[in-house]
């Protein structure tokens, strides 16, 4: 029995919760087997492998022994948890909040909230298929048609139509029952001037939106069929069903297939994967009218090998490619992009070309290393046509300095040197200048700053515990407020918490506050920082600061995105070394609760894996 944990919240932190990575808390996994990865049996003595987990469908089973289930389960048999406990111990792992006795009632009008958004949303979206099917739709199902979209697959994807009156839909919801708060709750009605309830789509083909599970509909994209209406695109606002940056088009659908594909497809747009659809290539999805985020990224990483960028190739989409490559580093995922050139994108192309050549362009796709090399030759070449030498080799060189194997470097070195006309030593001379420039960048500004602070917080034996991380804190700091745009990139990644100095944990909090709102500067920086000297006397950070500050703008360390990830990965490493000790110093204390060690077991592997 759940007790009074809700059966929305056991589906939500089972879907939520990577199996891979709480298992590997445990034990050593590898990828042996197509998706599934393999291990020794943690419930019983082998030498052989047999413990498989399979992250699409998020389980767990044993040869040998025929022990599985899911996570919980896994938690249950591992930690001899009961069921409920188990539960608790992964929803705090996961940031989950589980309702007590004592809110019972308010859990309840918590999911009986949520049941009214998704009625408000199934009831819309038979609304907007019954319009596509009447004489008003007749020009919104002719533009499908058009654009080469069968009746199949309109049915496959619940495409319907928006029509072109103010309240239509809210209209219909109304005389549903549904309260005037709930619709505008759902984000697909809104309150006019006059305060009268009003439609959010109007003269649009309509596109339900589904998690990865598919079993209720969380959102609505719509795209006009009139090509002179602005926008192109519309979409539902977040609500309590929606989180864009947390979903994937059509995923549910690939999650369909049986078995489920190695390769994924990832598009921009609806359209462009619904065309992939209907060409046949079912092992599409999309992106939702935003630039990937990390948590799309850990979705696909659950389900796939290998990721085939499709996106745009106008100047947008490669930027877009490019953000989702670096995305995708974090992952142990095989990346290949795809081109369509004069196309631009998947769905002209195949319209162009045909599926037969599409299905070779997949087959050629380049790897995201050779697709950046291709992008750095394309941007050498000159007004008259002619290739830059010196930038081509540069930018190459800079590229080929993230890869770890030596061999794999070499290779890549060798064809440049052919390429251009000159030795492998000078190309492998040039790589190794640039990884050693990259590598002491942030290096330099912090042996700057430790032999010009003011603070000397190494020397301060009261202040020990910050020694090894005060310099990178005081360097992250200013790269936040000097270099904002970069920040989006790893947002997921960071943690106020990470700042292990109190004053500085202090400015760091209110510089991410102010970059939600694009505010920030070093300028801010510097009033917070004095503000907080002025509080406390024995602690100053701000000519600390304003030295970083100066020697960044000076610029005479040049500032990469590689300087500010590697003094994350320094802040990360640090933050978990302190709090590794803290929480192995209290689990020797023999007189703490089992509830106790349990909550400090689950924190300690959180924690292990910044280590990865």
């Amino acid at each position: 029995m759940a007790g009074f944990i809700p059966q929305e919240i056991i589906e939500q932190i089972i879907e939520q919760t990577d199996i891979v990575q709480v298992v590997e808390q445990y034990l050593k996994l590898s990828k042996k087997s197509g998706l599934n990865y393999f291990g020794l049996c943690p419930f019983h003595h082998e030498t052989n492998p047999s413990f498989s987990v399979t992250p699409n469908k998020q389980m767990f089973y044993c040869y040998s022994c025929q022990r599985g289930g899911n996570v919980i389960n896994f938690i249950q048999e591992i930690e001899n948890f009961s069921f409920p406990e188990a539960v608790r111990f992964l929803a705090n792992m996961q940031g989950i909040e589980i309702p007590t006795s004592r809110d019972t009632s308010k859990s309840a009008a918590s999911r009986e909230k949520r049941a009214i958004q998704q009625n408000i949303l199934l009831e819309s979206a038979r609304f907007f298929y019954r319009n596509l099917e009447s004489k008003a739709g007749l020009k919104a199902k002719n533009y499908m048609k058009e654009r080469g979209f069968s009746e199949k697959i309109l049915i496959r994807f619940g495409i319907g139509y928006a029509n072109n009156e103010w309240d239509s839909l809210a209209n219909h919801l109304t005389t549903k029952g549904f309260s005037d708060q709930d619709l505008l709750d759902s984000g697909i009605i809104r309150q006019s001037s006059r305060n009268n309830l009003i439609d959010l789509f109007r003269d649009r083909i309509m596109i339900p939106i589904f998690p990865s599970h598919g079993k209720y509909i969380i959102a609505f994209g719509g795209r006009s069929i009139n090509e002179e209406q602005d926008p192109k695109y519309i979409n539902s606002p977040e609500t309590k069903l929606y989180h864009k940056g947390s979903h994937l088009f059509a995923l549910n659908l690939v999650r369909q297939l049986r078995p489920i594909p190695n390769t994924i497809i990832l598009t921009e747009g609806y359209m462009d994967a619904m065309a992939l659809h209907q060409a046949g290539f079912y092992n599409t999805v999309a992106t939702l009218g935003t630039a990937l985020t990390m948590n799309q990224a850990k979705l696909l990483d659950r389900y796939a090998k290998t990721i085939i960028i499709a996106f745009d190739s106008d100047s947008a989409g490669i930027k877009a490619t490019l953000k989702a490559i670096e995305i995708f580093k974090t992952f142990k995922l095989e990346i290949k992009v795809l081109d369509f050139g004069d196309a631009e994108d998947p769905d002209n192309y195949i319209k162009k070309n045909g599926q037969s050549r599409f299905k070779a362009l997949l087959k050629e796709a380049p790897t995201e290393l050779d697709f950046r090399i291709n992008l750095a030759k394309k941007e050498a070449i000159d007004q008259r046509g002619e290739l830059d030498i010196n930038q081509y080799a540069a930018s190459v060189c800079q590229i080929l300095t993230e890869l770890k194997s030596a061999v794999k470097t070499e290779l890549y070195a060798k064809r440049l040197a052919a390429e251009i006309h000159v030795s492998d030593k000078t190309i492998l001379q040039d790589i190794e200048k640039y990884r050693m420039e990259n590598n002491n960048n942030s290096d330099k500004l912090v042996q700057f700053s430790n032999n010009h602070m003011v603070n000397k917080q190494a020397e301060k034996g009261g202040e020990a515990q910050y020694k090894d991380n005060y310099k990178y804190e005081l360097l992250f700091l200013v790269l936040l407020a000097s270099f904002p745009d970069i920040f989006p990139k790893l947002k997921n990644q960071y943690k106020n918490d990470f700042f292990l100095h109190p004053s500085l944990r202090k400015i760091a909090k209110k510089t991410t506050v102010e970059l939600e709102t694009g505010q920030v500067s070093t300028q801010k920086l510097l009033q917070w920082s004095k503000e907080i000297d002025a509080e406390n006397t024995d602690m100053q950070v701000a000519p600390d600061l304003m030295r970083i500050i100066f020697t960044i703008e000076d610029k005479t360390i040049q500032v990469t995105e590689k300087m500010y990830w590697d003094t994350l990965k320094k802040l990360e490493i640090n933050y978990a070394k302190n709090k590794e000790q803290e929480i192995l110093l209290k689990l020797e204390d023999k007189t703490i609760s089992k509830e106790t060690k349990s909550k400090l077991i689950e924190e300690l592997a959180k924690i292990s894996n910044l280590f990865k």
